[in-house]
């Protein structure tokens, strides 16, 4: 299971992690961000299916916390390269927040890099490069984030020694920095037990039962007070949507090490 790729764009768990990801906008600081698995800048709406089409219609014409109000303007706007529309992808999201002011976006797949140069071309604060962010340093060490976005695609419970890998590398290079880290709960993938530190915390979604995918976790590190205002908002309104057929969500705060 390729999770960035255009079948899984806008299902789900996609559309909680970026209405979590505009939770940011009720930050005070301003932000370098590092998106470390980019992936593509948008996705046309033609090319998902009929189930994922109708959520999003539903989602446009909801009311709920300011988060929701930002994707809704966010997916009205987006248009691919033809002018056709188009559900945006996260380094696209982020372009708009305006907290940020730069973005290095990365992915080791050819294709999407290309499309991501091609996008932001005019935008002089968005960087671009393709590279292994399990493996390769020496970019984003350079541009110092201080937040960054962690979404691979987990292939498989391998990937997690990665990830581990790539938080403590940032824990200790960019100790100001706060941190996302999204992944899907399925069977076949276990996270690792110390994921969390004293003052993080996930916002944990369970799916009603159906095949693939059980629910989603984003995991916080680092992040103002009031953006976890903001989460917690989100959390609420999760709880009583419908349409996204959820069976649990919770946000949860680690005062001490803990799995998640």
């Amino acid at each position: 299971m390729i999770y960035r790729h255009v079948q899984y764009a806008a299902n789900r768990a996609d559309l909680i992690k970026h209405l979590a990801l505009l939770c940011l906008e009720q930050g005070s600081s301003t932000l370098r961000v590092w998106d470390a698995f980019a992936a593509m800048p948008c996705y046309p709406l033609h090319d998902l299916d009929e189930d994922r089409r109708q959520l999003l219609f539903s989602l446009m014409g909801r009311r709920g916390p300011r988060s929701l109000s930002s994707w809704q303007r966010a997916v009205a706007e987006c248009h691919d390269p033809q002018g056709q529309p188009a559900y945006p992808g996260s380094g696209w999201l982020l372009s708009r927040l305006p907290s940020v002011e730069a973005i290095l976006l990365s992915d080791q797949d050819e294709a999407c890099v290309r499309a991501l140069e091609h996008w932001f071309k005019s935008d002089g604060h968005i960087h671009v490069h393709q590279m292994d962010s399990f493996q390769e340093d020496r970019v984003w060490l350079s541009f110092q984030p201080q937040l960054v976005l962690i979404d691979p695609p987990f292939l498989s419970q391998e990937e997690w020694s990665g990830v581990q890998g790539l938080l403590t590398k940032i824990r200790r290079n960019c100790t100001k920095s706060a941190s996302i880290l999204w992944y899907p709960l399925r069977n076949d993938l276990t996270p690792p037990r110390d994921l969390s530190c004293p003052g993080d915390s996930s916002l944990l979604v369970d799916f009603e039962p159906s095949r693939g995918m059980n629910g989603c976790v984003l995991h916080f590190s680092g992040l103002e007070d009031s953006c976890l205002d903001e989460l917690k908002s989100l959390c609420d309104w999760l709880s009583q949507v419908d349409e996204l057929r959820i069976a649990n969500v919770q946000l949860l705060e680690f005062s001490h090490a803990s799995s998640v």
